[in-house]
């Protein structure tokens, strides 16, 4: 019998390091469930009556009664389209560094399912091989077609697993590059383009209507029943101030006679050393939690100074790339702490991945550049008060007349993003 030595490289982390991750990740209606475990579970933990001096949290009065109202409003919670998808992805069989960087595919997915920044963002050179392969475990999880760019493609990879890669599976992906056809109907159109017969390309078209172009939508009605900002942006003195949203959060502390009891000798100093220091270390993540949201979102609201001020038209382009040089932290961990977290401002609230937005079109002769999100808005608002309904080409020259130069089918994805008809349904 023969031996060798394989030499293998596997991402682990320490469990310190995983749940201080994953505490970064929750969302304040979340954390408030989050501390209560903790409290429940460790006794060297409990609610302080007056604000310590390592406390993050500012305003304790009544700290036990608030708790306890707090406690008995958390809503009940349905499951958010990441819980989901990463419920699913625990089931299968994956190494390690496979399972991680799929993880970070679903961490970065919008409300319908669609990447918030290019998959290829997200990892290190050293793991674009496993990106594909995650991309592909993550778009066959239920719901079907999530980790996609956008509804076209969402709709190729739910018929490539419908259909599969056979006869019927090629004329359904070629009737498919027809939609806008399909859309009012024009059957004889796209059978003459894609060479199948009209009834081929009714069934297709029959068969696409049962998809679902957002598949992450179906789980939108949870998120809208609960939605609590984590960060507030308002005006003051003609400046935009960040506030952390926790002052429905209890102020926690060490319990004091059982750190008495881990700094005497005797057999229960090695039982109360281990709940103090577990205790002192969840404090210290939730204030590192903080800390560190404030940054990114200070440096948010610096990059989207005229968002904030003038309205959602303003949005410019701007990358996690760009906040994580910023604030000097790493993408995964600016990505990890504004998923799932929303911010309320003068113009409603919004999730802070909204803020992260792609350039569109070619820059302006002063220098500045339109974001894909207020380009749907600038359409939003062209249709709104179009005296005859607009076409995509009369919209792409209305916007050209603004200095956005896009493409048609530019306008048309944006348009059905927006979920607005087409002129022809308007």
């Amino acid at each position: 019998m023969e031996f060798s030595l394989v030499q293998s490289q596997q991402l682990t982390l320490s469990t310190r390091l995983y749940q201080s991750l994953k505490l970064m990740e929750v969302p304040l209606s979340d954390l408030r469930e989050q501390i209560e475990q903790e409290l429940e579970k460790n006794p060297a933990l409990e609610v302080a009556e007056k604000i310590p001096t390592y406390s993050y949290v500012h305003n304790v009065a009544h700290a036990e009664d608030k708790y306890q109202r707090f406690l008995e409003a958390i809503p009940a919670r349905g499951e958010t389209l990441q819980e989901h998808l990463l419920k699913e992805l625990h089931m299968q069989w994956l190494d390690v560094p496979l399972r991680t960087v799929a993880e970070l595919v679903i961490q970065n997915l919008d409300s319908d399912g669609f990447h918030c920044e290019a998959p290829e963002l997200l990892v290190p050179d050293s793991q674009q091989h496993l990106l594909k392969e995650a991309l592909t475990v993550v778009q066959s999880l239920e719901p079907v077609g999530c980790a996609t760019a956008d509804y076209k493609e969402s709709l190729q990879v739910q018929l490539q697993l419908l259909m599969g890669t056979g006869q019927h599976g090629k004329k359904s992906e070629k009737v498919l590059q027809h939609l806008a056809l399909l859309e009012r109907e024009k059957y004889a159109a796209v059978a003459k383009k894609t060479g199948c017969t009209v009834e081929e390309v009714r069934s297709i078209r029959k068969q696409l209507s049962a998809l679902s172009p957002f598949p992450g939508r179906m789980f939108s009605h949870n998120e809208t029943q609960y939605l609590v900002p984590d960060v507030q942006v308002v005006q003051k003195d003609g400046s935009l101030v960040v506030i952390i949203n926790d002052e429905e959060l209890p102020v926690l502390q060490v319990n004091s006679f059982l750190a008495d009891l881990a700094a005497k000798k005797g057999t229960a100093r090695s039982f109360a050393k281990n709940y103090i220091r577990e205790a002192r270390w969840f404090i210290g993540a939730l204030n590192r939690r903080n800390t560190t949201l404030m940054r990114i979102s200070q440096s948010i609201v610096q990059f989207q100074q005229e968002f904030f001020l003038k309205g959602p038209k303003y949005l410019v382009p701007l990358t996690l790339k760009d906040v994580a040089q910023a604030v000097q932290l790493h993408e995964a961990t600016v990505s990890r702490a504004v998923n799932g977290k929303y911010v309320q401002s003068a113009w409603g609230m919004f999730e802070l991945r909204h803020f992260f937005s792609s350039a569109v079109g070619n820059s302006l002769p002063n220098g500045l550049r339109y974001s894909k999100e207020s380009v749907k808005e600038i359409i939003k608002e062209l249709i709104a008060g179009e005296e005859q309904r607009c076409s995509d080409q009369a919209l792409v020259a209305q916007l050209e007349k603004r200095g956005i130069s896009i493409a048609r089918r530019t306008v048309t994805k944006y348009r059905n993003e927006l979920a607005v008809g087409s002129s022809y349904h308007r």
